[in-house]
């Protein structure tokens, strides 16, 4: 064990149809999974933290802002919306405008702007579905 792991975390194979993922969880068995994803070229152990926490006993609510682009081809504006209904804690909605996908590489000042207490854009309601 590395001198960056608990005792609470282990590594895990996770085998999703013909694939296998080396994974960490924490937590007990029977609790309510949630799935945290890297990015390239991270690995799961940027999680540690945040593993740490979740596996700890007790309801845990986080404070989550999503920021989106309407320039956004791989993120539609109802999934995005809908991310509202999987989060307990304090929740905020931010949309970008004019910016693609990759959002903090290509206006990483608006980005940061608009992840402070006092966002620069404006938040903006859910579209009405039919």
């Amino acid at each position: 064990m590395s001198t960056t792991e608990t005792p609470a975390i282990e590594r895990f194979d996770l085998t999703v149809g013909p694939f296998t993922f080396q994974a960490r969880r924490a937590g007990p068995p029977d609790g309510r999974p949630v799935v945290l994803l890297h990015g390239v070229p991270q690995t799961s152990a940027c999680w540690i933290a945040q593993l740490e926490a979740l596996g700890a006993p007790g309801h845990h609510a986080r404070p989550t802002l999503f920021v989106r682009s309407d320039q956004d081809p791989a993120i539609g504006p109802v999934g995005a919306y809908a991310t509202e209904q999987h989060v307990t804690g304090p929740y905020r909605f931010v949309v970008l405008e004019g910016i693609g996908h990759w959002i903090p590489e290509t206006a990483a000042a608006r980005f940061n702007e608009s992840s402070s207490p006092t966002p620069a854009a404006p938040e903006v309601p859910p579209p009405l579905l039919d």
